[in-house]
């Protein structure tokens, strides 16, 4: 076997071949920064290059010279905690203005940092802050996958969640709602006019549709078609004018009997929760007093001494019903008003225009909200309609009376006797239900309750054939 030098290593030859060697001769070295009781950093030291330049070429940072035997790292300070500083100076001497502001540096914002997070593989979770808008940002992905959840806050109502799967667009939906959205406000314009043209092009376009459906060859089929995707566009458009007219004009009331009811409520939870309490309370004072007067490690003396201390362990099981119980009705008075915007409310036009004008919501919970004005514009103005007229229907040979309660937002039928169990099948099988604490027989006031009710009329008194 013959050895040859080669740059940088050997080479290996025989018969059979050859074999070259590199030998690699690389200088590393570690860095503490921090102090040698903290952990260091690895560098490596290029041919002819110091540690001060390898330091400054790989992580950009001057080094001093070696003091005490540690090299000693002196970071710049980044430009951008200098903005930072900068930016907050300006904040505070600029007088506060109504139009959207903009953040350039989330960090200024940050009011928090905690480990984990409602994610089982969340490292960190970033709280920020500006004035009542919030936002919580759940890191949980890997150094390969980026992924951050992000939960948007106004106030304490959760307005977003979303994940996002990169850094830049997690901090731009953060820095968007930061900043706020821009709200709008409605004109009042004419009310009347704006219904008008509502049912109008609404009747145009249900009169094409129906043309559509009932064309006798193509060429009709095609110009129904035609008008009525027209039609479908202008009452788009209509539809929402129309539902803003209603917001616009819409006049809050001071007496509202629903949220009356609703504080009600939430204080009959309270005060059963409160004496739920008390008697959880008190058993479990008196299961003590009674454990308290047995010796410690006295055994059990007869049937006596048994039924003693069997009576005080079903005292501390009904203590902890009740505190079960308590905590049950605490939650439910905690829970009352918080299922949203409710039709029985007598304002409830005036809160869904509340948000329909803040800018955060999208497009689909637009339409949602107009689409529930309409309804309960129409149902205010049938009721209205009601009261002027007087008129009443008689409905005595069928054993009921009609009324519609516009307090409770409930349209009611009061039968004079119990039902038959087949009229109760009936009432129910079209939406009503039985309530105790109105005697009658009643579900939510709209246009689907009277066309329920208009049916089911129409059945008890259809003759047997």
């Amino acid at each position: 076997m013959k050895v040859k030098a080669i740059n940088n290593g050997i080479r290996l030859e025989n018969e059979k071949g050859s074999l070259e060697i590199t030998i690699v001769n690389e200088k590393w070295i570690t860095v503490h920064p921090n102090g040698e009781e903290n952990k260091g950093r690895h560098l490596l030291l290029e041919d002819g290059e110091t540690p001060a330049d390898a330091i400054k070429r790989q992580w950009g940072v001057d080094v001093t010279k070696k003091k005490g035997g540690e090299e000693k790292v002196e970071q710049k300070e980044p430009e951008k905690e200098e903005v930072k500083e900068e930016t907050k100076i300006d904040e505070k001497e600029e007088p506060k203005s109504e139009e959207k502001k903009s953040i350039d540096d989330l960090s200024s914002y940050e009011v928090g940092r905690t480990k984990g997070g409602f994610l089982a593989a969340t490292k960190e979770t970033v709280k920020y802050k500006s004035g009542d808008l919030s936002a919580e940002v759940e890191d949980f992905g890997s150094d390969d996958d980026a992924k951050y959840r992000v939960v948007l806050y106004d106030g304490k109502k959760i307005r977003k969640i979303n994940v996002y799967s990169t850094k830049s667009g997690m901090e731009k939906a953060v820095k968007e709602h930061l900043a706020g959205y821009e709200t709008k406000t409605l004109e009042k314009t004419n009310l009347d006019e704006k219904r008008e043209t509502y049912e109008r092009i609404k009747k145009e376009y249900e009169d094409n549709d129906r043309k559509r459906w009932n064309a006798k060859d193509d060429k009709e089929y095609r110009d129904a078609w035609d008008k009525a995707e027209v039609a479908k566009k202008e009452l788009t458009r209509a539809r929402r004018e129309y539902a803003e007219s209603i917001m616009a004009n819409f006049e809050e009331v001071d007496e509202n009997p629903y949220e009356e009811r609703q504080q009600a409520r939430k204080e009959k939870y309270e005060e059963l929760s409160e004496k739920a309490q008390e008697r959880s309370d008190a058993l479990g004072k008196s299961a003590s007093d009674k454990f308290g007067a047995i010796p410690f490690g006295q055994p059990i003396h007869g049937q006596a001494d048994r039924n003693y201390r069997e009576k005080a362990w079903a005292q501390i099981g009904r203590s902890i019903d009740e505190q079960q119980k308590a905590e049950h009705y605490a939650e439910k008075a905690k829970s009352v008003g918080k299922a949203g915007i409710s039709s029985d409310d007598a304002n409830a036009i005036a809160k869904l225009a509340k948000k329909y004008n803040y800018g955060a919501i999208d497009s689909a919970e637009k339409r949602r909200i107009i689409d529930r004005v309409i309804e309960i514009d129409k149902r205010n103005r049938m009721l209205k309609e009601s009261e002027k007229s007087g008129e009443k229907q008689d409905y005595s040979d069928l054993g009921f009376d009609v009324e519609r309660n516009a307090d409770i937002n409930r349209l009611q039928l009061k039968f004079s006797g119990i039902p038959s169990g087949e009229i109760r099948t009936k009432l129910k099988s079209y939406g009503f239900r039985w309530s105790p604490r109105e005697s009658a027989w009643q579900r939510q006031l709209g246009s689907n309750a009277e066309y329920s009710f208009k049916r089911l009329v129409e059945e008890l008194r259809k003759k047997p054939e």
